[in-house]
C-alpha cells in the first residue's frame, strides 16, 4: 500500500522510541566534554545494544541532531547530522537503517527530507544533493526508491525546482531549501519551499498554511505501484506482489525474499523469489527476481504461512513460518519450498 510515513523526531537524550521491534532508547556517547562522536541504541531489557558512528571520527564534529524514523511500525531509520562544535559550518549528514535484532544494515551519506514513504517493501526518500555551503548543484533534489536490506537505490528521479524558485536558489547563496514528502492518494509529491538568509520565505504564491510550497509529482516509475507483466493475460503492470517474507542469507545471497504474486486482471497466482548478493567486491551487487508457476494449493499454503509471521520483514525472526521456510541443502544454499520448480519459471518484467 502506498503511504507517506511522517518522521518521529527524537532528541538523543535517552527518550524511548515506540517501535514494534523493541522499546528502543537512543543516548549520546561522549569521548570528551566537547566532542560527541557516537550514538548508542539500547533496549531496556538488554536484548541488544548498538553504537553508531555518526561523525566519522572527525575530532571537531559533534552530534547535532538525531531523528528516529519508524516506518510501518517495523523499519527503523536514523537521520543524523554531525556539525562543527564551534562554528556550525561543517555538517555530516547520514541515513542509517537498523535491523530488529540490533544490527546496522547500512549507512548512507545522505541528507533527506522530513518524511519517508513506503512503496511495497521499498523506501521512498527525497535527497538533498547540496547544502548551504556547497556549490550550486542542479538538480538540487533527487527522489530515490531504496531497498531496505541493502540500501541500494533501485530507481532515482531528479526533482527540478519550479521556474519561479530557480533564480532565487541560484542567486541567494545563504538561502535554505526545504522539502517534505506527501502522498495525495494516487502518487508521491514533494513540496518545496525556499528561505533567504534572513529566514524569510521567498516566492509569489502561498498555500493554506501561509508557506510557499510547490507540489511536484514524482516520475511515473516511482509514483505508481511497481507492476509486472502477467505471464497469462500479458497485461502490463497487472501482476502485483501481495505477500512477502524476508529470509536469512545463505551461502550465496545476502538477501532472500519469498513473495506471492497475483494478477489484478485475471485469476493468475504464483510465487516469486528475489535474491541479492554483495559478495563480488566493494560497491558491487548482483540480483535476480524470478517468478514461478505453482499449483493453487501451494500458493494457498504459502499464503497461510506468511500471514502467520508476526515480522515478515525481519530475516532474523524465529517464528514457525520463518523456520519452516529457511531450509538449507548440504552446500548451505536456501531450499525453495516444495512445488517451486525451475522448469516452471517465468521472467518478471517491470513496466517502465
Amino acid at each position: 500500500m502506498l503511504a507517506a510515513v511522517p518522521i518521529h523526531s527524537v532528541v538523543p537524550t535517552g527518550q524511548p522510541i515506540v517501535w514494534a521491534a523493541s522499546r528502543l532508547q537512543i543516548t549520546r556517547v561522549s569521548e570528551t566534554e566537547i566532542t560527541l562522536t557516537r550514538l548508542r541504541l539500547t533496549t531496556p531489557d538488554a536484548i541488544w545494544s548498538l553504537t553508531v558512528n555518526v561523525t566519522g571520527n572527525e575530532p571537531d564534529l559533534r552530534v547535532g541532531r538525531c531523528d528516529a524514523i519508524v516506518v510501518a511500525d517495523w523499519y527503523l531509520l536514523l537521520r543524523t547530522n554531525a556539525e562543527h562544535w564551534r562554528e556550525g559550518t561543517l555538517h555530516r549528514h547520514k541515513l542509517h537503517h537498523i535491523s530488529g535484532d540490533g544490527r546496522l544494515l547500512w549507512s548512507l551519506p545522505w541528507r533527506i527530507a522530513d518524511q519517508v514513504g513506503l512503496l511495497g517493501d521499498r523506501f521512498v526518500v527525497v535527497r538533498f544533493l547540496s547544502t548551504l555551503y556547497d556549490p550550486i548543484t542542479q538538480p538540487p533534489l533527487v527522489a530515490h526508491l531504496v531497498a531496505p536490506r541493502s540500501g541500494r537505490s533501485i530507481l532515482s528521479h531528479a526533482v527540478a525546482l519550479p521556474d519561479d524558485l530557480l533564480p532565487l536558489y541560484q542567486q541567494e547563496r545563504g538561502s535554505a531549501l526545504h522539502a517534505r514528502l506527501e502522498h495525495d492518494g494516487r502518487r508521491f509529491i514533494a513540496r518545496i519551499s525556499l528561505y533567504d538568509a534572513a529566514g524569510a520565505l521567498r516566492g509569489r504564491r502561498l498555500d493554506n498554511d501561509g508557506l510557499f510550497v510547490y507540489a511536484l509529482p514524482f516520475g511515473q516509475r516511482i509514483a505508481q505501484r511497481p507492476g509486472f507483466v502477467c505471464p497469462d493475460c500479458l497485461t502490463p503492470g497487472s501482476l502485483q506482489i501481495t505477500h512477502s517474507i524476508h529470509l536469512p542469507p545463505d551461502s550465496r545471497a545476502d538477501e532472500i525474499v519469498l513473495q506471492i504474486v497475483a494478477c489484478e486482471r485475471c485469476a493468475f497466482e504464483g510465487v516469486a523469489i528475489y535474491e541479492e548478493s554483495h559478495r563480488r567486491g566493494s560497491g558491487a551487487a548482483s540480483w535476480e527476481h524470478v517468478g514461478y508457476r505453482v499449483a493453487a494449493s501451494t500458493v494457498e499454503a504459502l499464503r497461510n504461512r506468511l500471514r502467520q509471521c508476526p515480522r515478515p520483514h525481519d530475516a532474523a525472526c524465529t517464528c514457525p513460518s520463518h523456520l519452516a521456510l529457511s531450509g538449507r541443502d548440504d552446500n548451505g544454499r536456501w531450499q525453495k519450498p516444495d512445488g517451486v520448480e525451475w522448469q516452471k519459471s517465468f521472467s518478471l518484467r517491470l513496466v517502465d
